[in-house]
């Protein structure tokens, strides 16, 4: 990315995060370092694409139009089809906003998100739930187009911990990999549902 946040923490190792990070569910917490791959969203048909781990196991499924006048909502699932959680776009927002819930529905919200996007920075700030019931920031520091950046509980210039990396892969070494794909590596401790939710806004942030 070409900032003191790729020098800072590119090179640093996902280390154990304790005790967990949850705010969707406790299920969802890795239990080892683990690399998610996304599908960037190209286009408004709706193409359903599957959220894998690097063994190919498919973890969550979710369709990838964009939010548009006619749907304000993105429904995520997890490999038997089951919603997970859903975001919404605060359309009357000055900013681009996000609601984040439970489920399938608007009766849990988990909080709520705000993007910045300059043409040498993005920042999303997150202020969600936990599952202990306290509320908690998480900081989304990078570079949205290219899809590099860095997500943080907390403010990594106060000692915020780092959570998961979010880069494009070197090499498509794996078979179902793409030019449209992208890597998500959480460390152990994190919801991984939480991190791909802050992924999905992000990537929604740069196209919206």
């Amino acid at each position: 990315m070409g900032n003191s946040y790729s020098d800072t923490y590119g090179p640093r190792p996902l280390v154990l995060v304790s005790p967990p990070v949850g705010v969707i569910g406790s299920q969802y917490i890795a239990q080892q370092p683990t690399i998610l791959y996304l599908r960037e969203l190209i286009s408004l048909s709706g193409e359903e694409f599957k959220i894998k781990d690097s063994n190919g196991t498919v973890l969550f499924r979710c369709h990838g139009h964009f939010f548009s006048g006619l749907s304000q909502k993105k429904t995520v699932m997890d490999m038997f089809g089951n919603p997970v959680f859903n975001i919404k776009h605060k359309v009357l927002s000055f900013t681009k906003a996000y609601e984040l819930y439970l489920g399938d529905n608007s009766q849990k919200l988990l909080g709520d998100i705000d993007t910045h996007i300059t043409m040498t920075c993005s920042k999303m700030t997150a202020l969600l739930t936990t599952l202990g019931g306290t509320a908690c920031q998480f900081i989304v520091k990078g570079d949205f187009r290219v899809h590099e950046a860095f997500i943080f509980r907390g403010d990594p210039k106060r000692g915020g911990t780092l959570l998961a990396k979010v880069f494009r892969p070197v090499t498509a070494r794996q078979i179902f990999l793409d030019k449209h794909d992208y890597c998500l590596e959480i460390a152990p401790g994190v919801d991984m549902a939480l991190m791909v939710s802050l992924c999905i806004m992000m990537d929604e942030s740069y196209k919206d």
